[in-house]
């Protein structure tokens, strides 16, 4: 009875964990560095200033229900580029994405996978993904 318990506990916490984040690292492709990865994604998440105007990230602002923003940062000269992607993963409602949780929900995956990643949680869905070649 007791040993049921503990398997009937352990099933719903998997389950809720689950649901909570699913996160998968990429097992080939190009290798991140993270201090430049998290410096664009940074700026494409809390905007960055440029000539002395004060200019919008790529991956602010509100998102309409299901929808998605992304961008493409060319770095080293454009021989690679990291694409980044968020989405607003509730069916019915329109969410503005703070732009600190934008900035953690990408440093998660470029600090955890050296080659790109994706993960979804809270109603976000977010990948980083290095490339080869210019965007």
């Amino acid at each position: 009875m007791q040993l049921t318990n503990i398997f009937a506990t352990f099933a719903v916490l998997l389950a809720t964990g689950s649901n909570l984040v699913q996160a998968g690292c990429y097992k080939r492709g190009e290798k991140i560095d993270a201090s430049v990865a998290l410096e664009h994604a940074t700026r494409a998440c809390k905007g960055y200033e440029e000539g002395g105007q004060q200019k919008a990230g790529v991956l602010q602002g509100f998102f309409d229900a299901e929808a998605k923003k992304t961008g493409c940062m060319n770095i080293n000269d454009a021989r690679r580029h990291i694409e980044y992607e968020v989405k607003n993963t509730n069916k019915n409602s329109g969410f503005d994405l703070d732009d600190g949780d934008c900035v953690t929900g990408f440093s998660m995956l470029i600090n955890d996978c050296d080659r790109g990643g994706d993960h979804e949680g809270t109603g976000w869905f977010f990948r980083v993904d290095p490339q080869a070649g210019a965007c």
